[in-house]
């Protein structure tokens, strides 16, 4: 999302070129991110394909600044091509690279070992065009920073809260020189300044619900990595629902939550396996709350609005 949001205000606010080198996500997947940001469009919802006449006006007008924003996606790229093709995007002015990976893979030329010869392609680039080159790398591993001899180093950790993400840059030689805290908006794809996130905090994780559902919040919270994408591992029909709730919830709808409320309850009931990790364990428990806090039939606090029916989007 850093990444990203650099690439945004260069090409779309500042209205300078940037190359895209993503040989994670792909072409499409980073379209819908920017439109996301762009409008405050759910993420899930616009990878479902279903797009508000807003949403489908800035997707218009991506496709035309598409000269100001070149994605190239090949999962075989390697810091040589992208040194190639930076020389001939006339008034380029940033690059970025999405992503780095620390662990190696035999389909990515970006990975592993090959990470500090790229990262040395990268900084020859950088300085023969006089051009910053914005490298993801998804570790901090000291002794692998230290051999990718980046000029400046922009390190993201999390805290305590989770809605806040600390953000420290650091310069080769003179170390730390600045920091500064973002809150993640994942439902948008991007980071917002933790000062004037309240708002839409508020807004997302506490709509009115009736006293003792709180299940409802915590499991749209405990699942947003899974069904914004960030995360893989759910199956697609359990994503489909948890992203339903979450709009529901974000929009105050008390219907589409009664729709949903079925499906929840069997996915809750026979949870899918889920990775031995701590966005895993969260939402395993999540869906054993929910499962043991499921008013049964009859005995909800507030009568169905209206008949049962297909998930939103179904």
């Amino acid at each position: 999302m850093l990444g990203l949001a650099a690439a945004r205000q260069t090409a779309l606010v500042d209205h300078d070129m940037v190359l895209y080198a993503a040989p994670g996500p792909n072409r499409d997947d980073i379209f819908r991110r920017i439109v996301a940001a762009e409008t405050e469009g759910d993420y899930p919802r616009l990878k479902q394909g279903r797009l508000t006449e807003h949403e489908q006006e800035v997707a218009h007008q991506l496709v035309q600044a598409g000269d100001l924003l070149m994605i190239d996606d090949g999962s075989d790229l390697t810091a040589a091509d992208i040194a190639e093709t930076a020389p001939h995007m006339e008034g380029l002015a940033l690059v970025v690279v999405d992503r780095l990976q620390a662990a190696r893979s035999a389909r990515l030329p970006l990975s592993g070992e090959h990470l500090p010869d790229a990262s040395q392609v990268l900084a020859t680039l950088a300085r023969a065009l006089h051009v910053p080159v914005l490298a993801i790398v998804d570790s901090d591993d000291p002794a692998l920073l230290g051999l990718l001899d980046a000029d400046i180093t922009l390190t993201l950790t999390p805290t305590e809260d989770p809605a806040r993400v600390q953000v420290t840059v650091a310069e080769r030689d003179l170390g730390t020189i600045a920091s500064a805290c973002l809150s993640p908006d994942l439902l948008h794809a991007r980071f917002l300044d933790a000062g004037s996130a309240s708002a839409v905090r508020t807004a997302v994780e506490e709509p009115a619900r009736p006293l003792g559902r709180t299940v409802e919040r915590e499991l749209a919270e405990a699942a947003l990595l899974y069904t914004s994408g960030a995360r893989q591992g759910l199956p697609a029909a359990v994503t489909h629902v948890l992203a339903a709730l979450r709009t529901a919830l974000t929009n105050g709808n008390r219907e589409a939550l009664n729709e949903l409320e079925p499906s929840l309850t069997e996915f809750a009931a026979a949870p899918p396996q889920l990775p031995d990790t701590s966005e895993g364990r969260r939402l395993t428990a999540a869906l054993n709350a929910y499962n043991t806090t499921t008013v049964p039939a009859g005995t909800a606090e507030e009568p169905t609005q209206g008949g049962r029916g297909h998930v939103p989007g179904d």
